[in-house]
């Protein structure tokens, strides 16, 4: 939209600040991984921890760090672990916790653990608490927003990504009138 810097990052950290998002998501996801710890610790299985957590939804496999809306697995993971290996970190109680979810995850509703998932179990494991994460996450969003601002600013203007608006080729049912009142 031609913006300055200023404003697109600003738009992308409010934005980022909204539950749809990783902000308010990943502390949540620290609070879950932290919680189920504590069950787990006080003798509930990881099978029980997951029909808990499913329950509270209906059923339906919507744990925090757990599933995506619109993809299978989170290709982000296998970096993530190798670069945690290459540093020296070897899976705590809470990620290694996690892992035990995916696995019942997989089994029972096909569904596995997402980069909230491992960060929160990891972050956990280094003794950060979900507000110490909310903290680091406002300069994650800044920089990621920013460079995808730098990313975008040569390309057309009113463009999403690398298409224009045009480019979609819309399939749902035709447009209607909005009668004036």
């Amino acid at each position: 939209m031609r913006c300055s810097v200023v404003a697109a990052t600003t738009a992308g950290i409010l934005a980022g600040d909204s539950k749809a998002y990783g902000q308010k998501t990943l502390p949540e996801g620290v609070k879950f991984i932290q919680n189920a710890l504590i069950s787990y610790k006080n003798g509930s299985s990881p099978e029980e921890i997951v029909k808990k957590e499913c329950a509270r939804f209906g059923g339906k496999p919507t744990i925090m760090g757990f599933a995506r809306p619109l993809a299978k697995g989170d290709e982000r993971l296998e970096a993530m672990e190798r670069t945690a290996a290459s540093l020296g970190y070897h899976p705590g109680e809470h990620l290694q916790l996690a892992y035990e979810i995916e696995k019942i995850l997989l089994n029972e509703h096909d569904e596995s653990m997402n980069i909230n998932g491992y960060i929160s179990a990891f972050l956990s494991d280094q003794k950060f608490t979900p507000e110490e994460v909310y903290r680091v996450l406002a300069i994650i969003i800044n920089s990621g927003v920013t460079a995808c601002y730098i990313d975008t600013f040569n390309r057309p203007p009113e463009t999403f990504l690398p298409m224009h608006c045009d480019d979609i080729d819309y399939q749902g049912p035709p447009l209607r009138e909005v009668p004036d009142r």
